[in-house]
């Protein structure tokens, strides 16, 4: 299933009113979703084992040739946890402006549900970056080279690293494993 591995490069895919308007890019990954918002980025997560207890029981039901059986005697699926958090800068510049860079040769479309969320032709990105977080201060976010999620704090010519202040909405604790690493506790981990 695609939702467990993850080759090459997150794909930041634009919305064009097939997701919620305060969504501007989504980027699926392995157990996961990070949302491009005005607020920041926001990283939610599944519990993986729950996640494929899920998927299992998708299955199960595709291959009833009488699913709907199937589903009158097990009207639930399995529950999925996660968390979420969001990178939230304070007192920001207040004219953040969200630039997408590298813009895929591939396409999606997405024609679920109602009409008026129907989108095609839609592309993804890269790279998103926040510009103007502070002044002359960006943050860009990318796919590492391990395939994870990462981001950068940019300061320009006359940017000012004292100004730079943020929370980790939603994370309990957070520490720096061995190799310095930053390490979210989150409550699934």
């Amino acid at each position: 299933s695609l939702i467990f591995s993850q080759t090459g490069k997150l794909a930041f895919i634009q919305n064009k009113g097939q997701w919620p308007k305060e969504i501007y890019y989504k980027a699926d990954f392995a157990g996961g979703q990070a949302q491009v918002t005005q607020q920041g980025m926001l990283v939610g997560i599944f519990d993986l084992s729950a996640l494929e207890a899920r998927s299992n029981w998708g299955m199960l039901i595709e291959d009833k040739i009488n699913g709907a059986e199937y589903l009158s005697q097990h009207k639930a699926a399995p529950d999925l946890s996660g968390h979420a958090w969001r990178m939230h800068f304070l007192n920001g510049s207040g004219v953040v402006s969200i630039i997408s860079k590298n813009e895929s040769r591939e396409f999606y479309n997405f024609w679920v549900g109602n009409r008026a969320n129907h989108a095609s032709k839609v592309r993804s990105y890269d790279e998103i970056t926040y510009t103007n977080v502070y002044p002359s201060v960006d943050v860009k976010y990318y796919t590492a080279a391990n395939g994870d999620l990462e981001n950068d704090i940019i300061v320009k010519p006359g940017g000012q690293v004292s100004n730079i202040s943020f929370e980790m909405q939603g994370i309990s604790d957070l520490y720096l494993n061995a190799q310095g690493g930053l390490v979210l506790k989150t409550s699934i981990s």
